[in-house]
């Protein structure tokens, strides 16, 4: 047996009915809001991925023909041993020259 008249009863219906559809459309809404939201933030996070992993790319292609350079630089020196050989000459017509000896002491001092 219930405590409301019909017309009482009609109301309630009609409330709790009017209450529980907009709970539901809130709901909802607010749950397509937040997928919303979770996407935007999932292409946002891509996109910066891709531009951090393009930025990374274009250094380290930097950094490789760096690398190149440095190497085609070192093959056009000369090694130690072709150093030593040109230079020997040299020393030796120093060293025989009359002072050579007297300049070295004087300048290691």
């Amino acid at each position: 047996m219930s405590h409301y008249s019909d017309a009482e009863s009609d109301l309630w219906e009609k409330y709790f009915r009017h209450t529980v559809v907009g709970l539901k459309e809130y709901v909802d809404m607010r749950f397509s809001e937040s997928e919303k939201a979770k996407d935007n933030a999932l292409h946002s996070i891509e996109i910066a991925r891709r531009e951090a992993q393009t930025a990374m790319e274009k250094r380290l292609e930097g950094m490789n023909e760096f690398r190149d350079q440095l190497r085609d630089q070192a093959t056009r020196f000369i090694t130690r041993e072709e150093y030593l050989i040109g230079h020997k000459p040299i020393e030796e017509k120093l060293n025989s020259k009359v002072g050579v000896e007297e300049y070295r002491r004087f300048a290691i001092k």
